[in-house]
């Protein structure tokens, strides 16, 4: 034992533990982000796509007349957000350990944009490439619909899991009665 070092360790009044612990076990926590990541932006875009085609139908918008730019983009940002945010909050309250990685799915989606912005801004107008990604209108309105609008989701789920709307109730501390005796 004359080579063996021994190790002085610190005293534990529990901190560490609550300050250095996950909320999520770390094998399990690229395989929840990589699901949430992948069905975060699909599950949003089939609820606000569907909700704005019947939304269409119940306005009687005529088939084969698109609908003005500004309101389609302003209600497809207000429908990916706020299904989004929902879907965090909701997600949050039936797996609270989910909203740790939750919490980043925006990174990627954001530098994907972020990358397609700088590559389209080198190579063409500034004019039509923010029309594109920012303004849908006819065939260009795929930049919208595949990058900007499922990352502004991304934004508003990791916004929801960290918010206190998303975050499971707690039960009210006990309380305590201290009768005073006279």
């Amino acid at each position: 034992m004359g080579n063996q070092q021994q190790h002085r360790s610190l005293p534990n009044n529990g901190m560490s533990d609550r300050m250095f612990s996950t909320k999520i076990d770390r094998e399990l926590a690229f395989p929840v982000w990589a699901l949430q990541q992948v069905l975060v932006p699909v599950i949003v875009s089939v609820l606000a796509m569907s909700t704005a085609s019947f939304l269409g139908t119940v306005f009687n918008r005529q088939d084969g007349r698109p609908m003005d730019p500004v309101p389609e983009a302003l209600m497809s940002i207000i429908f990916f957000c706020g299904f989004a945010f929902l879907l965090a909050v909701l997600v949050r309250r039936i797996f609270p350990r989910a909203g740790a990685t939750g919490k980043w799915i925006w990174v990627v989606p954001f530098s994907i944009l972020v990358g397609g912005l700088v590559w389209d801004l080198a190579r063409f107008p500034a004019q039509k490439v923010l029309a594109g990604f920012f303004y849908p209108s006819g065939e260009d309105a795929w930049a919208a619909y595949l990058l900007t609008f499922p990352t502004l989701a991304c934004i508003s789920y990791s916004l929801g899991t960290v918010t206190r709307a998303g975050k499971p109730s707690a039960a009210p501390p006990a309380s305590s009665s201290v009768e005073n005796s006279v």
